[in-house]
C-alpha cells in the first residue's frame, strides 16, 4: 500500500491526433512543479476522468476558471488525493482504487 498524498493540478490541452483538427487531448500536470500526473485504472476510470476534465470547456465554465489551464496561480484547481504509486520528478502515478478522489477547487 503506497502513501497518501494529495496535489494540486491544472489541465493541459495539447493535440491528440495529429493531423486532426478537432482533435485535443487533456492531461493533469501538477501546478508547482509541471510533472505529469496519472492515475492506474480501467478504460471505463479513464472516460470518466476525461469526461470530468473536458466539463468546464463542454459546460462554459472554464472563462470563470482563469487558472484551471495555467501552471502558475492556485485560484483554480483541480486537486487529486489517493495512493501513490509512483512518486519521480517527472511523473506522480495514484492507484485508481477507493482512496482515490479527484474535484475541481
Amino acid at each position: 500500500m503506497g502513501r497518501i498524498k494529495e496535489i494540486c493540478c491544472y489541465i493541459e490541452e495539447y493535440e491528440g491526433v495529429p493531423g486532426v483538427p478537432a482533435s485535443l487531448g487533456v492531461r493533469l500536470r501538477e501546478k508547482v512543479s509541471g510533472r505529469k500526473v496519472e492515475m492506474n485504472g480501467t478504460a471505463a476510470d479513464g472516460e470518466a476522468l476525461l469526461q470530468f476534465l473536458t466539463a468546464p470547456r463542454t459546460l462554459g465554465t472554464a472563462a470563470v476558471m482563469l487558472n484551471l489551464y495555467e501552471q502558475n496561480g492556485l485560484d483554480d484547481v483541480v486537486v487529486v488525493s489517493g495512493e501513490v504509486e509512483v512518486d519521480t520528478p517527472e511523473l506522480i502515478r495514484f492507484t485508481y482504487n477507493d482512496a482515490l478522489g479527484y474535484g475541481f477547487a
